[in-house]
């Protein structure tokens, strides 16, 4: 009986549920169709996936997240939760591609 449940409760989850989105991993590209790039900006944070103003040189993707800091907290900014929890063990540097139009600009990380 628990199977015939089953089958009936999930089937129709997947029949109406559109295509199964993909949940973020590493790396991040801002480039998969079968992502959804949910990010929750805080404290004057403003993000959104665009097109990539500068395709050329080192960042030749078609897409980027673009931050805007608004006024807010200092530390106001995106938090991007991943599939999976990050395993230091193999993965204990990050790398990131930055482009801004002014000079200096601090970039921090806060994993929690």
């Amino acid at each position: 009986m628990q199977k015939i449940f089953l089958l009936i409760f999930v089937l129709p989850l997947f029949l109406f549920s559109g295509k199964m989105e993909a949940q973020i991993t590493l790396p991040i590209t801002f480039d998969d169709t079968n992502v959804t790039y949910t990010m929750t900006d805080f404290d004057g944070g403003t993000t959104a996936v665009v097109a990539n103003p500068n395709s050329s040189g080192i960042n030749t993707t078609p897409n980027v997240l673009q931050m805007i800091k608004n006024p807010g907290q200092p530390w106001g900014g995106t938090k991007i939760t991943l599939a999976s929890a990050l395993d230091f063990s193999t993965n204990n540097v990050f790398k990131m591609k930055v482009y801004s139009p002014r000079s200096g600009c601090p970039v921090l990380f806060k994993i929690t």
